[in-house]
């Protein structure tokens, strides 16, 4: 089961990523930069989850991997 909501989680912030990147997010303004603190408010997940469960996606967010 954890491993099936990490899936969920991952997807989540993925998506957040993408809607953000793209200028059409749900949740936040379409104005705010990337940041840890918008994806996590777009995916409806905390900041330390994003740090803690997601370095890689930590990484994209911070523009290290396009």
């Amino acid at each position: 089961m954890s491993n099936q909501k990490e899936k969920a989680t991952h997807k989540a912030v993925r998506l957040a990523i993408v809607r953000i990147e793209k200028g059409r997010p749900n949740t936040v303004s379409h104005k705010r930069k990337m940041s840890v603190a918008a994806v996590a408010e777009e995916a409806g997940v905390s900041r330390a989850l994003i740090h803690r469960d997601c370095p890689e996606l930590l990484e994209r967010i911070k523009g290290g991997v396009n």
